[in-house]
């Protein structure tokens, strides 16, 4: 079963995981364009995913796909976003598998 749980302490929530690893050593040049992305689509209050970003706002796909999850996760541990639910992902280098919906925290 999956649990998350992460500290309120940055260096903590980035810290020896797989998620934290992604987190430390992101590319910035990526990381902001992708979390100024994040930023405005969950300002819309519309549930989105990952491939949204790069549809809507021509994110390109990072150098490793596990910083996805470290940029949603960041966000979400700044308050940013919500889980709101899961969908068949619309990416084509999915195959049809499951992702993660989001939504713009306190955003209705």
């Amino acid at each position: 079963m999956f649990h998350e749980q992460h500290s309120s302490d940055d260096s903590t929530f980035a810290g020896k995981s797989g998620l934290g690893k992604a987190i430390e050593n992101k590319d910035d040049w990526w990381w902001s364009s992708a979390m100024a992305a994040l930023h405005t689509e969950a300002a819309t209050g519309f549930p989105f995913d990952a491939y949204t970003l790069t549809v809507k706002y021509g994110i390109a796909n990072p150098d490793h796909p596990g910083r996805w999850g470290g940029l949603f996760s960041s966000a979400r541990h700044e308050g940013v976003i919500e889980g709101v639910g899961y969908c068949v992902s619309q990416r084509p280098t999915r195959s049809g598998g499951i992702t993660r919906l989001w939504r713009g925290k306190g955003v209705r």
